[in-house]
């Protein structure tokens, strides 16, 4: 990794496939905080990033990769930001609260740090990037729920107005280093005000209602399915992450074929019997499997996956792994 010392509020550096991740993840994590950084290809990454007030504006180009900033990183360091990411060219897919879409030369995407997200980049991709302070006034209006909704989005609107914001951030990134201090708070500003008013055109102009209990049960049974193997998923747990109580969560699942802990518990099962079928993975205990799923009591493991599928975990291998 070739890394040139920050010249006042500016940072260049660049990094291949063979340079240690450790490197480019302590530089990146001074800016844009923890995140997993795993490269796929032996292009080069690169990148320039400059401090605007409490922000940062980036220009990278990233080469086929995944950056995913996890729940133990989120909960390392609080950052009240927005991360905006407009793609200048190639295409990406981002995720967080439970939507993913794929973006292409002049879309935008807004991210909460405060949250989990992940950024995949399958060949590769110019990014202009910026965050904003939550504090910012012209953003501070918005609600939890608000924030929920814009969050992981494509940020769409008005041809004017996104067309502007577009345009300043491609030539932002573009000069990073042109812009003198006074200039690059005022575009920066212009910038905020820009994306204040594509947020209030993804919200229809007011704030949008709540998510219907329909909606709200289908994004709560994508997160168990994304993050069914951590042993921490529980009631407690998803609440925290939609906001809501334990209470409204159990409610959610009343009339359901099954309810939230056997939702749970039968997503585990069914994983540990996929891999269970796998001939690859023949040579992995059983209860290895079950750990890796979330499934850390061995007789608790077979107890349920014989309610679910009428024999032993052991029994199932041998008659359907071939």
């Amino acid at each position: 990794m070739t890394s040139e010392p920050p010249q006042g509020n500016i940072h260049f550096c660049k990094l291949s496939q063979a340079d240690e991740p450790d490197e480019w993840e302590k530089v990146t994590e001074r800016y844009f905080g923890s995140n997993q950084v795993r490269l796929t290809s032996a292009q080069a990454a690169h990148a320039s990033f400059r401090r605007v007030g409490a922000g940062v504006m980036a220009d990278m180009w990233l080469p086929p990769c995944e950056v995913k900033r996890a729940r133990a990183q989120v909960s390392a360091r609080r950052m009240p930001l927005w991360k905006v990411n407009c793609v200048l060219s190639g295409t990406a897919w981002v995720e967080q609260e439970h939507r993913a879409h794929s973006i292409g030369p002049g879309d935008m995407t807004i991210c909460d740090m405060e949250r989990e997200s992940r950024l995949i980049v399958p060949t590769g991709a110019r990014l202009a990037s910026l965050t904003i302070p939550k504090a910012v006034p012209s953003l501070a209006t918005l609600s939890a729920s608000e924030a929920r909704l814009v969050a992981g989005r494509r940020i769409e609107g008005k041809p004017g107005v996104l067309n502007a914001l577009i345009s300043l951030m491609s030539s932002v990134s573009a000069g990073l280093a042109e812009f003198d201090e006074r200039s690059l708070v005022d575009v920066n500003k212009a910038i905020t005000l820009l994306l204040c008013a594509a947020f209030r055109e993804n919200l229809g102009g007011e704030p949008k209602k709540a998510e219907t209990n329909e909606e709200l049960l289908a994004s709560v049974r994508m997160f168990i399915a994304h993050n069914i193997a951590d042993p921490d998923l529980g009631p407690g747990f998803i609440a925290e992450s939609f906001n809501i109580s334990v209470r409204k969560l159990y409610r959610l699942f009343e009339g359901t074929e099954a309810g939230l802990g056997q939702e749970i518990r039968i997503q585990r099962i069914r994983g540990c019997a996929e891999d269970l079928r796998n001939p690859l993975l023949r040579h992995e205990t059983v209860s290895t499997i079950g750990f890796r799923w979330g499934l850390r009591d061995a007789s608790a493991f077979s107890r349920n996956f014989k309610s679910v599928f009428g024999m032993s975990p052991r029994e199932y291998r041998n008659t359907f792994c071939k």
